[in-house]
Formats: structure tokens, C-alpha cells, sequence
């Protein structure tokens, strides 16, 4: 991200006034070094990982955005900043108002590579606007309604079954509902 020339992560630290070379030595002196043999493989940290997590929840639960880009990533960071980087970089990076850097982010980076191009009717390409085109709706399919308009095949010959699964779905506790039957009777195609 310090590579490119108009990421979000440059745009945003040009507004909070943090000079590039400065973050990048601060990022590179204090090196978390391990021993290392010459043969091992390079291994993704759980840090990273994790980082990236709760990027992408800051970004489609918090922000409403349908992608992970630098700037989601520096908020996250943000948040817990000793967490991921070296305490050198943790403080220059506190000239970013984080709040701030939320509330007002398409502000901040509109000038970025990364900043979403809207399409033809107005929409942003890596937003989510509608009700109807939220992340469940792109993934998932919607089976509730798929049964009310009729485009499922009819259940016939399992009155058994479903009587049953209506009586463990009707409890009082229903925690864990499962679907019984013997084994290769088709259980999976009620989930």
C-alpha cells in the first residue's frame, strides 16, 4: 500500500500531515525478527490475518462496502494500532483523527485509485445502497420466498417427517432444531 502512488493509505496520510518516508522507516526499523532457517517458507501471520478481519467487518458491517481497500484497513489498524505495528509507527499514525477518518472517509478519499467509480445509474460499484443488495442477498439464495412464488418441487409422500419436523421446530427450546430421519432419507434437502 506505500508502493502506490495514489492509494488510499498515501491520500490519507497526506491529510493528516505524516510523511511517507518517515511511516515507511518506522515500519522497517523496528522489523519483528525471528530466527529463521535459510530452507523455511514464508507464512501468513495470524495477525495478518486477523487484521484483515476485522477490516473486512469495519468495512461491510460499519461502512456498508462491498470491498476491502487500503483505507478500511488503516481505520481498522487505527483502532488497535499497538496490535499490528511497531509502537514508532503506532504513534505517528495517531495525527489521524480515526472518528473523523470514519465519518467523513469518501471525503478523504476521493482522490484515491481505489475510490469507486460510479456506474452507469449512479451507483457506486463497491457500495451497498439497497436493501435488496446487501451481501446476503448476493450470496445466499433466498428459499422463503422461492417456496411463495412457487418455484420449488412439492414435498410428497414425508407427512411423517414433517410432522415431526414441525413438532421439534414448534418447542419451547429450540436451540438446536434438527432434522431426524434415517440415514439417506433426504434430510439435507429441508436445510
Amino acid at each position: 500500500m506505500l508502493a502506490m502512488p495514489r492509494s488510499d493509505l498515501r491520500v490519507i496520510t497526506r491529510q493528516g500531515d505524516i510523511g511517507m518516508e518517515e511511516l515507511r522507516q518506522a515500519l522497517t526499523v523496528e522489523n519483528y525478527t525471528t530466527a529463521r532457517s535459510a530452507d523455511s517458507y514464508p507464512a501468513f501471520s495470524p495477525m495478518l490475518v486477523e487484521w484483515l478481519k476485522e477490516g473486512w467487518l469495519l468495512a461491510s458491517a460499519e461502512m456498508q462496502h462491498s470491498e476491502l481497500r487500503g483505507g478500511v484497513l488503516l481505520l481498522a489498524l487505527l483502532h488497535s494500532p499497538l496490535r499490528y505495528i511497531p509502537p514508532a509507527a503506532a504513534r505517528l499514525l495517531t495525527g489521524i483523527n480515526r472518528d473523523r477518518l470514519q465519518q467523513d472517509f469518501v471525503q478523504w478519499t476521493q482522490e484515491s485509485a481505489e475510490s469507486v467509480v460510479p456506474d452507469a445509474d449512479g451507483k457506486g460499484a463497491g457500495t451497498m445502497t439497497d436493501a435488496s443488495d446487501t451481501l446476503l442477498a448476493r450470496y445466499a439464495k433466498n428459499m422463503t420466498a422461492d417456496a411463495r412464488n412457487g418455484r420449488l418441487d412439492p414435498v410428497l409422500c414425508r407427512d411423517h417427517e414433517i410432522d415431526l419436523m414441525i413438532d421439534i421446530l414448534c418447542r419451547r427450546r429450540k436451540n438446536n432444531p434438527v432434522v431426524v430421519g434415517e440415514a439417506g432419507r433426504g434430510q439435507k434437502r429441508t436445510d
